[in-house]
């Protein structure tokens, strides 16, 4: 991500549902923080639907 300053990252996270953590930004830093929390992050629901956060993330996308 250092390398591409002049890109954008977000951060989604999901389980049933997608959660969007980190909304499109240029800093790293925003995104090297959460990443290092993400383990000790409760999350409000369980299970595993990745379809969920790329729906999530092609929204974020297009309203970007």
């Amino acid at each position: 991500m250092q390398r591409s300053r002049n890109n954008r990252f977000g951060l989604i996270l999901y389980t049933s549902r997608a959660h969007l953590l980190v909304p499109f930004t240029h800093d790293s830093r925003v995104i090297g923080y959460y990443l290092r929390l993400i383990d000790s992050l409760p999350m409000p629901t369980h299970g595993s639907l990745p379809v969920m956060a790329l729906q999530l993330a092609q929204q974020e996308i297009a309203d970007a």
